[in-house]
């Protein structure tokens, strides 16, 4: 299967980045089976710095953006919210 880094990349940067910059949340869905992987890809992995999942990565680079803007003097002033829900077995 695809890296995590390389999920991120694909599926999750532009959108967070994209949301940061337009001040709009953004919303990412893991959808499949069970057993299928989902929460390894929304969450990632303990044991390795490079298994860090979506939620992560997108706080990563949150606070990342954020501190490039204070850098350069730009308005790096908002509120940053996250939510992580997991529905299991329809509940």
């Amino acid at each position: 299967g695809a890296s995590q880094e390389a999920l991120f990349s694909e599926i999750g940067k532009d959108v967070v980045l994209d949301a940061f910059t337009s001040r709009r949340s953004a919303t990412l869905v893991a959808l499949g089976a069970s057993g299928s992987g989902k929460t390894f890809v929304v969450t990632g992995g303990a044991k390795q710095f490079s298994d860090r999942g979506l939620i992560p990565r997108s706080m990563s680079l949150i606070f990342e953006e954020i501190a490039r803007r204070r850098h350069t003097g730009e308005d790096a002033r908002c509120t940053v919210r996250i939510r992580f829900y997991e529905v299991y077995r329809g509940q």
